[in-house]
């Protein structure tokens, strides 16, 4: 029953994930990426090794799939900004892991803050042009591959 129960919460997961604008979609994968970078930072001044593990691996694999999106055709210069930005975190919080480094994840965690804001922001702006077709507006980001719970 138990499994059930998680299978019916995944499927609304990915219903929910599914229905969202692709700028809805980056806006909870930088929060997600946010708190995963938190949690490491935590876990590792606690000295939890798989915690610290298992919040370094999902916020990997967020900045893949912000990577994977990213819309290089139409997104020219900021796609490439943006590219190089997740470059840049991927560095830190590697860095941050092999090194047992909480500093560098606090670093990492001082440039995503920012980043959550303005996401969060475009995405209420998204929600508010309810005629506006999901998607449709300037966005570097495509969003169509995810594939991560939050």
């Amino acid at each position: 029953m138990y499994a059930y129960g998680m299978s019916g919460y995944a499927a609304y997961q990915r219903t929910d994930v599914l229905s969202l604008a692709p700028v809805e979609i980056v806006s909870r994968l930088f929060t997600a990426l946010a708190r995963s970078v938190e949690e490491a930072g935590e876990a590792m001044m606690q000295g939890m090794t798989a915690r610290k593990g298992e919040k370094i691996g999902k916020a990997v694999s967020i900045l893949g799939e912000l990577r994977g999106s990213l819309n290089r055709e139409e997104g020219g210069e900021i796609a490439e900004n943006l590219d190089r930005l997740y470059e840049h975190l991927l560095w830190q919080i590697t860095r941050a892991n092999v090194e047992n480094d909480p500093a560098r994840l606090e670093l990492a965690g001082r440039v995503l803050g920012p980043l959550v804001d303005a996401w969060a922001e475009l995405a209420e702006k998204e929600r508010g042009h309810k005629g506006m077709p999901p998607g449709d507006g300037p966005s570097a980001e495509t969003g169509r591959h995810v594939q991560i719970a939050l």
